[in-house]
């Protein structure tokens, strides 16, 4: 396998999961605000409560920045900084897959951060990027899969969040984590 295709390959793997985190994320927000749906989502795995399956058809449709932020909204006084953290890196790097150069002379991605959004410094910080002297402005990030360190970096934040915040948060909210996996 190339370089090229091992990059595309664990970004379509990264991207999918940060699908499947905004599932967990979006039932949450869901069962928080509607607690009258828990019991029934409880007692039957297999049917949605009628009203939860027609609202979650449209957190389907929001992106995930938007689902991201009525979660921490929700859930604040339950979140560490880190998972909040965290929770934003997933975004951002999910905006980096979904909006970024590629061509299939390199083993890598390029993204160039809307600067409508200014948010420059939260990328250097939650990637750990080091601005120096000749850099592109404005700046364009390097996102490189074909190096294993970098996507199972990546992975291991998904499966952090996944096994340890929001199990928490099911039991929070008084769901079985598998309910929503």
């Amino acid at each position: 396998m190339t370089g090229f295709e091992e990059c595309m390959l664990r970004c379509g793997s990264i991207f999918m999961d940060t699908v499947w985190l905004q599932g967990q994320l979006s039932h949450l927000v869901l069962l928080r605000k509607n607690p009258e749906w828990i019991q029934e989502f409880v007692e039957h795995p297999l049917v949605l409560p009628k009203l939860m399956a027609k609202e979650r058809i449209i957190y389907w449709e929001k992106s995930f920045e938007q689902v991201q932020k009525e979660f921490i909204r929700l859930f604040k006084d339950d979140l560490l900084k880190e998972e909040i953290e965290s929770i934003e890196l997933v975004m951002y790097l999910r905006n980096a897959i979904a909006h970024s150069y590629v061509t299939r002379a390199r083993s890598f991605i390029l993204y160039r951060p809307s600067s409508r959004h200014n948010i420059e410094s939260k990328l250097e910080k939650a990637f750990g990027l080091v601005s120096f002297e000749g850099q592109a402005d404005p700046m364009i990030m390097k996102v490189d899969f074909s190096i294993e360190e970098n996507y199972l970096a990546f992975f291991q934040v998904i499966k952090n969040l996944d096994e340890t915040c929001l199990e928490r948060l099911c039991n929070v909210v008084g769901i079985p984590h598998g309910r929503i996996r």
